[in-house]
């Protein structure tokens, strides 16, 4: 016969099961998605044929063409698209209700950047040699 104090410890153990409390060691549940939502990158939007389309990339990597009305997972529907921005509403409760994504980079970053190699005619690239007069290197 088990003793009273193992029938109590085991009675505790089994209440949060029984009245439907979740574990509180484990994460909540993201219903709404809003952790993977969060990675996805609207890069901009295309008009085809009069309809436009906007060009995000999963975070999987994977390009996507999405229109105004498309549903994504968790019940998230695209109600707004232009070359800017890209809104998603959500009707299932969730807050907030509406997530927008922004357009990310353009053509020129690179070029705009600074991070492109300095053209061979630009004074920069002039150490050690005579520099132009006006120049900030030379006379």
């Amino acid at each position: 016969m088990m003793p009273v104090k193992h029938i109590v410890a085991a009675c505790m153990l089994l209440l949060p099961l029984l009245t439907g409390m979740r574990d509180p060691f484990q994460p909540v549940p993201d219903r709404c998605r809003f952790a993977e939502i969060a990675l996805w990158r609207f890069q901009g939007m295309v008009d085809v044929c009069g309809q436009r389309v906007g060009i995000v990339r999963d975070p999987w990597g994977a390009w996507r063409r999405l229109r105004e009305g498309d549903s994504l997972f968790g019940g998230w529907r695209i109600v707004l698209l232009n070359k800017e921005e890209l809104t998603l509403e959500n009707d299932a409760g969730c807050s907030p209700a509406n997530w927008r994504w922004r357009r990310e980079g353009t053509q020129d970053d690179k070029r705009n950047s600074g991070t492109l190699p300095l053209r061979a005619d630009d004074p920069r690239e002039r150490k050690g040699e005579d520099a132009p007069a006006g120049d900030a290197e030379g006379g």
